[in-house]
């Protein structure tokens, strides 16, 4: 059980990182588009912690929350 948890959360982990790097990216290329990184909408899976821009989706792509339970930050 044990084993099947940590490839569970190292699978999210791997999704999420491509996520952060795409954050990373949006964060550093704002300030040269004439906007602060204020301006940028996140939204928090509260499961899984998965973040996503700008809005929630229909569900988290790791565990399947669904929009309304994705926390605003």
């Amino acid at each position: 059980m044990e084993s099947q948890t940590n490839r569970k959360s190292l699978s999210y982990l791997m999704k999420d990182e491509a996520v952060h790097a795409k954050l990373c990216a949006v964060a550093l290329a704002t300030p040269t588009q004439g906007h602060d990184v204020v301006d940028i909408l996140l939204f928090l899976c509260p499961e899984c912690a998965h973040i996503e821009p700008d809005r929630p989706p229909a569900s988290c792509p790791n565990c399947g929350a669904h929009a309304e339970e994705f926390i605003p930050v």
